[in-house]
């Protein structure tokens, strides 16, 4: 099972990304709208409130990855609260009697660290290296988060219009079902800002793409020592244990890629 706060996002995301037809609009809506109001989550309360069978509410359920609408409806009255607590502790933490200016101002330094950084430690023969690889590929796949797929989604429509099969599926059975086809001459990127964002399932399909000969690239601010020797290429930025101060980084990276891949200077 995963964790409660894992399941939480993950149904977040499902909500924000995969919803595929009315019905599971109207579940999303009054999902969002019961937990808001620390409403009743009964099967019964939810499937009225959107209009929609409680048979489709179960479906719903399950495929937000919940094993029983139980643990859905812990998750629901347990993870908005806990996840605000923690919100509020990093809030103090780090901004604890700061104005609104000084706010914007140190995260405004976070970031420039995080760019210096990357810019400092960049590895011009190592990002054309895999500008190299991309070619040559007889495909390219990239895995992440929905955040990090959303930047490199350029860098896609780059190596289409060079006539190379690329490919950055966001739907979480989409990427199963693809995964497992990659093999050998097949390139992955794996799209990464903290080796503690890297979920089981992406886990599974790391070393199940590496068990089929899959080249695989990781692009990340930490070493994810549980996946020890599963990558063929880490290529590190940004400041370890920054979280997503590294996704301006990332951005800076890919499109940095994007241009490398057009330029055929010494």
């Amino acid at each position: 099972m995963k964790p409660i706060n894992g399941l939480f996002h993950s149904l977040v995301n499902y909500c924000n990304s995969h919803i595929s037809n009315t019905s599971e609009y109207n579940i999303a809506r009054a999902v969002f709208e019961i937990t808001a109001a620390e409403g009743d989550l009964s099967l019964e309360s939810l499937a009225g409130q959107a209009n929609i069978s409680q048979a489709s509410v179960s479906r719903f359920v399950r495929k937000a990855s919940f094993v029983s609408y139980q643990e859905f409806r812990e998750c629901c009255a347990l993870q908005p609260e806990l996840l605000g607590a923690r919100r509020r502790v990093a809030h103090a933490q780090g901004f604890q009697g700061q104005g609104a200016g000084e706010i914007a101002g140190r995260l405004f330094e976070r970031t420039m660290r995080n760019l210096q950084s990357t810019y400092s430690q960049l590895d011009l023969g190592a990002l054309l290296d895999i500008v190299g690889r991309i070619k040559r590929a007889q495909s390219v796949s990239f895995f992440g988060d929905e955040h990090a797929l959303s930047i490199f989604y350029p860098l896609q429509l780059d190596i289409l219009a060079s006539r190379r099969p690329a490919y950055l599926f966001k739907n979480e059975a989409v990427q199963e079902e693809h995964a497992g086809r990659l093999r050998q001459g097949d390139l992955a990127f794996f799209l990464n800002v903290s080796k503690n964002f890297i979920a089981p399932r992406e886990k599974t399909l790391i070393r199940q793409m590496k068990g089929n000969g899959v080249y695989l690239a990781l692009f990340s601010q930490e070493e994810p020592e549980e996946l020890e020797g599963c990558f063929d290429l880490s290529y590190r930025y940004g400041l370890p244990g920054t979280h997503n101060d590294g996704f301006p980084s990332l951005c800076y990276l890919h499109q940095l890629l994007c241009e490398l891949f057009y330029y055929d200077g010494e």
